[in-house]
């Protein structure tokens, strides 16, 4: 379905987002809930630059995703 749902959540804070694929095409991004604004926007666009490039294969390792999403 492609749907992407963005939630807040408590996370160390070596973990700005992750963005967890479900088996119905749909994408929940979780962001830290402790980020200022400011980072909690551009770590909601690095995570929908992974959505974008489609970097959920067993492929592709996290070093090259993460520098793809820049």
């Amino acid at each position: 379905m492609n749907r992407i749902f963005l939630r807040l959540a408590p996370m160390p804070m070596t973990v700005k987002g992750v963005t967890i694929p479900d088996a119905e095409g749909d994408y929940t991004v979780f962001i830290n809930d402790a980020l200022c604004p400011e980072t909690r926007k551009r770590v909601i666009e690095h995570e929908l630059a992974h959505i974008r490039q489609n970097h959920f294969s067993d492929t592709l390792t996290v070093e090259d995703a993460e520098r793809d999403a820049g």
